[in-house]
């Protein structure tokens, strides 16, 4: 330390030592013979990562920390994170090393003392993750405000603007939306304009001083009303159910429309998963290894508006707010080309245009109906999500490139193969055919009460699947055993933990932050908590409006969809919860949702949407929930007006929408395909296709004994025992990319990659990006990346939207977007129309003819 303490200017030793040779050598040394560098670079790191104030706090507190002190803290973090794939395995490495002697057998132990001293401060009175020490300061300031009117006035406006803009126009092809990070950039010099014109006296309001403007526009304030805008801007999952069931057609249940029955089950379902989320916050929430890696760009960019110091990064000495300015005007300008001028950089399926009619090269390499095998597969940084691998550590969006790869030879041969007939299908289609080759046609085996008719279904045909679709079912169904396998391997301590912690707290009436030694939730512990009781309170209160919603109105179910919903929610949100908050992946419980519906209500298609919107609504909801309340976390926002902002928010977002869609009911043809406005509710009609698949089929007849997909059902057992192996592997050899290896994230993209216009060219591309921005600039440029990759990211993704409503006012609304072959080469040949390998034989039907009795 003796070095750093002859340094007053702490950012001008960042400078020092980042230019000194020892820095940059590339020598390679051991860690029994630590060099003065070292030492340096770890305490310049958390310079650089959480800047100058925050910096003096943790060097402040490491030379003060004790060798005992040293050792427990290393002991404590080995424990919590030998495992965890975020933890930097190079720290690791040299706790390990730190811990296995001491002053007698390790050489040069002052200077790894020095260091581990550093290290040590950085994981209890920081972070010990460099991702979110590049966004988030370990220094707070209890008395800055936070729920302000500024929050309350703004919050309301954008919850009611944005709840508008996304329902009305969800129905509407292409469809646009206003996005969270949109509200972020628009909100900073409105909160502006309101500190400098608001009145500043301040006035009694039930035995409190209050204000109108209690100063300037701070990043509490910012981040809250961002909360309220992320909860309050979307409409409830119920919006769907009631489209299907109020549509001539689709159900033409006129009852529907009722105004009371649509607020109580929208309400019900948003305040149900509210209520999980806090009543797993000692989970999913609170711990340390629960990072929640896509709130880092939302921090970062909050961060650019309020964080005036400017540290040097690597030479770079712009500020975050231009380089955000910068960059997402270069992006906006950019984004102009493959969004409208030059289509053909989006999907730039350029081997096949070589060969536009052949099936195998059409298979292999095309990005609509094919594999999308393509070395150079897209110049539009929205078709990889570019800006969300930026922010996934590099293992997660490699784990979904090994996953996506590992799919194509599976689809490959069931195509090839024709197994189950889908030589006779495109290779890579979502849609469900019958046995001519054409789209399955729900409305021929319906009766007009919108019921199975036997007999029809009989004389019609059965369903069948394209190979890719086929892959996406039997993956799922690996993927919810393979889930709990996973979780009950990897992180059984963690939860058996939080039952302790729980257990304990409560039993002492403590608080839930109290429990963890983090600084980050010790910081916390500051702030009056929401006690489980008010979230189990909230959720009792919804389950009863959903039960008076389901029996009250002729709903045609029972309050158990609610019940096994909820049920489905207890024994998944943790597991899930916790593999969204380290991967960044969020898994979806729709197909699982279905499946379980449709065997615990055969032929009730309204019976099996309310449990799956019980079941899989209310735990994303819970882990959208548990998000927000992670982002409140690390700004030390108070738990209490966290908790406020998110039910008011819920309620303005129930209320605007559920008025929206009855407005969108009256708008004519709507959800027809001749809709002269393209309000054709291309998603609404694959949830009434799906809702007859799984509700009015039922699985049984689909993948039960005798059905045509039986085989899939083995996939279940498999998903159960895949993450076996690779556990016992990581133990053996921990420091190898086995260790790294994902199983569910794997799994999880394998059914999720292929679709039309869904393939590698969607995954490789982020490959490549996350390798540049998460292993070469984060290890050999870690100030700029510290500084600068989570503003790029956001600035990215911010212009994305913007330019797309732009573009839509501009070009396709106006009929100017022009007509050449950039615009439309892509879409030509059997990529587009997905030419089938097999010809339908002569007898024009696939598999059993219909009429032979097997259908049913």
């Amino acid at each position: 330390m003796s070095d750093l303490k002859k340094v007053d200017n702490k950012d001008q030793a960042v400078v020092n030592v980042l230019d000194s040779p020892d820095y940059h050598s590339d020598e390679k040394h051991d860690f029994d013979a630590p060099r003065r560098g070292d030492v340096h670079q770890r305490a310049i790191e958390s310079d650089l990562v959480v800047l100058s104030q925050d910096v003096d706090a943790v060097y402040d507190r490491a030379i003060l920390l004790s060798t005992e002190e040293v050792v427990e803290i290393l002991e404590s973090a080995w424990l919590e994170h030998h495992d965890d794939p975020n933890f930097p395995a190079a720290v690791r490495a040299k706790i390990e090393y730190f811990l296995s002697g001491d002053a007698s057998t390790l050489e040069n132990y002052d200077l790894l003392l020095e260091e581990m001293k550093i290290e040590a401060a950085l994981i209890r009175f920081s972070s010990p993750y460099p991702e979110v020490r590049a966004v988030v300061n370990c220094v707070d300031d209890f008395d800055m405000p936070a729920s302000t009117f500024r929050v309350w006035l703004m919050g309301t406006f954008w919850c009611g603007l944005g709840t508008f803009i996304n329902q009305f126009f969800s129905i509407r092809q292409p469809s646009f939306s206003l996005t969270v990070n949109e509200v972020q950039l628009l909100s900073y010099p409105l909160g502006l304009f309101l500190a400098k014109v608001l009145p500043t006296k301040r006035f009694p309001l039930f035995g409190y001083s209050a204000t109108l403007n209690p100063g300037p526009f701070n990043e509490k304030e910012h981040m809250l009303l961002t909360i309220m805008a992320n909860v309050g801007m979307f409409a409830p999952y119920t919006m769907n159910v009631l489209i299907v069931q109020q549509l001539p057609i689709f159900y033409d249940q006129p009852w529907s429309a009722d105004f009371g029955y649509q607020i109580l089950t929208g309400l019900s379902i948003q305040l149900i998963g509210m209520g999980f989320a806090g009543m797993v916050r000692r989970f999913i929430v609170y711990p340390e290894h629960c990072i929640w890696l896509l709130n880092l760009a939302t921090i970062a960019l909050n961060k650019s508006f309020h964080d005036t110091r400017n540290v040097v990064a690597n030479g770079w000495k712009i500020s975050r707010m231009k380089f955000f300015l910068i960059a997402f005007g270069a992006m906006f300008v950019y984004f102009w080309f493959p969004g409208g001028l030059f289509e053909a950089m989006s999907y730039f399926n350029w081997i096949t245009w070589i060969a536009p009619n052949s099936v195998i090269v059409m298979a292999i390499f095309g990005q609509i109906s094919g594999l999308g095998f393509n070395p150079i597969p897209t110049l539009d940084w929205n078709i990889f999500h570019g800006s969300t691998v930026m922010v996934l550590p590099f293992f997660s969006t490699f784990n979904q490139f090994i996953g996506t790869f590992l799919a194509a030879p599976i689809i490959l041969g069931f195509w090839y193969g024709n197994v189950w007939d889908t030589g006779y299908f495109p290779l890579n289609s979502n849609r469900i055919f019958d046995n001519t080759g054409a789209r399955y046609n729900v409305s021929k085996i319906l009766t007009p009460e919108k019921q199975l008719d036997h007999a029809k279904y009989s004389a019609y045909s059965k369903p069948y699947m394209a190979a890719s679709n086929l892959v996406l079912y039997g993956a799922f169904f690996a993927l919810y055993t393979a889930t709990i396998a996973h979780t009950i391997l990897y992180h059984r301590k963690e939860i058996v933990n939080g039952f302790k912690v729980a257990y304990k707290s409560i039993r002492a009436g403590e608080k839930g932050t109290a429990s963890f030694k983090d600084y980050h939730s010790q910081a916390m512990s500051k702030y009056a908590e929401v006690p489980e009781w008010a979230y189990l309170i909230l959720t009792v209160f919804a389950v009863v409006i959903g039960c008076i919603a389901l029996t009250v109105y002729p709903t045609n179910s029972s309050v158990s969809c609610i019940f096994f919903g909820i049920f489905l929610c207890i024994i998944l949100v943790i597991p899930l919860g916790i593999i969204t908050a380290i991967t960044g992946v969020q898994v979806t419980l729709n197909v699982f949702a279905e499946f379980i519906g449709g065997v615990i209500y055969p032929e009730n298609a309204l019976a099996m949407n309310y449990f799956k919107s019980y079941g899989v609504m209310t735990t994303m909801n819970a882990l959208a929930f548990a998000q927000d309340l992670k982002l409140a976390h690390y700004l030390k926002i108070g738990q209490r007006y966290t908790f406020a902002v998110q039910v008011y928010g819920a309620v303005i977002a129930c209320f605007v929408s559920t008025a929206i869609l009855n407005y969108q009911m009256t708008i004519p043809e709507v959800c027809q395909v001749q809709q002269p406005d393209h309000f054709i509710c291309n998603g609404e009609n694959t949830f009434f296709t799906a809702t007859v698949f799984w509700g009015t089929l039922g699985p049984k007849r689909v993948f039960g004994a005798g059905g045509i997909y039986t085989g899939l059902m083995y996939c279940f057992l498999m998903g159960a025992v895949a993450p076996i192996p690779f556990y016992f592997m990581a133990k053996k050899w921990p420091t190898s990319l086995i260790a790294k290896t994902h199983v569910p994230v794997i799994i999880y993209v394998s059914a999720l990659t292929y679709g039309p216009y869904s393939t590698m060219a969607n995954v490789w591309p982020g490959v490549v990006v996350a390798y540049v921005f998460q292993v070469y600039i984060k290890k050999r440029y870690l100030p700029w990346w510290s500084k600068y990759n989570y503003i790029l990211a956001t600035a990215f993704g911010a212009a994305i939207p913007l330019c797309g409503i732009f573009l839509f006012c501009a070009l396709f609304n106006t009929g100017l977007q022009p007509v050449w072959w950039g615009n439309s080469i892509s879409y030509d040949g059997c990529d587009a129309s997905g030419c089938r390998r097999l010809e339908i034989p002569e007898s024009g039907f696939v598999g059993e003819a219909p009429g032979s009795g097997a259908w049913d």
